[in-house]
């Protein structure tokens, strides 16, 4: 769970870096939910405030980069607005953890 631990602090840096606009959250799902695995990619789900679009493909970006310059560890960050998120109902249907999110 370190490496986890890890992971959130380093999200929870660059969320504070890339300026998102609230409200937005950030989810774990896929196989990382039962932990990191070598050799395994992180799948992420960022629901943003529709409008900030720019803002949350620039904290993909640098997601991506940091976690593979820190810990060669690969990213896969999916992006939906809330209403994108809402229309697909991808939180409700897939086994999803959250793992940040601004104070709404």
């Amino acid at each position: 769970m370190t490496e986890m631990n890890s992971l959130i602090i380093l999200l929870r840096q660059i969320v504070k870096s890339e300026c998102l606009d609230s409200p937005w959250s950030l989810f774990l799902f896929g196989s990382s939910c039962d932990g990191l695995r070598e050799g395994s990619d992180v799948d992420l789900l960022l629901v943003y405030k529709s409008g900030d679009e720019e803002a949350a493909r620039k904290f993909r970006v640098s997601a991506c980069r940091r976690a593979w310059g820190i810990s060669k560890l690969q990213l896969d960050i999916t992006l939906l607005s809330k209403e994108e998120e809402k229309s697909v109902d991808f939180v409700s249907r897939e086994r999803v953890t959250r793992i940040l999110c601004s104070s709404e």
